[in-house]
């Protein structure tokens, strides 16, 4: 199974567990993982963006790597990886868990500078029409051609995590 994770990516809504899976396999698997907040956003809290040129061409450079894990809810952002990946995860998680993982991380352990919005955004996941909604992730994960999984709880998660071990 393993031979599957070398160039993974992972979609889902904001609270879903993309950064938790993702820190996990990269753990596990000894690959580098590249967060799509961190590469979209020019500041921690969230607030300016930068040119996304310039952000594409970050994640055409990052991807000639032999491995790595990309994990975000920018759908567009995905599809500059997702010819080169081998795996895809799509956390299909409820509104109800990922809005309590949001609450639990909460306004002073995120960087959102708009904290609250961020919440709002993520509420609105499954009416959204963009590459970043639940119908954006689902067309996404359709249409990849290689081995893909998902999970549609946190258990399904960890459970498939523990056999990797």
């Amino acid at each position: 199974m393993k031979n599957h994770l070398n160039k993974v990516i992972i979609i889902g809504n904001s609270g879903s567990g993309k950064s938790h899976l993702a820190h996990q396999l990269g753990s596990i698997l000894n690959t580098p993982v590249i967060h799509l907040d961190k590469l979209f956003w020019k500041t921690d809290d969230f607030s300016q963006k930068r040119e996304i040129e310039i952000v594409y061409q970050d994640i055409s450079d990052l991807i000639k790597e032999e491995k790595w894990i990309l994990e975000g809810v920018f759908g567009d952002l995905v599809n500059v990886a997702i010819s080169k990946a081998d795996t895809l995860f799509f956390l299909n998680k409820t509104w109800g868990e990922c809005e309590e993982a949001l609450l639990k991380r909460g306004p002073q352990t995120s960087k959102q500078k708009n904290f609250q919005e961020l919440v709002i955004w993520a509420g609105q996941y499954w009416d959204r029409k963009t590459l970043s909604s639940f119908e954006g992730h689902k067309k996404i994960f359709e249409r990849f051609q290689g081995h893909k999984l998902q999970f549609e709880t946190r258990v399904q998660t960890d459970t498939w995590l523990k056999g990797l071990i």
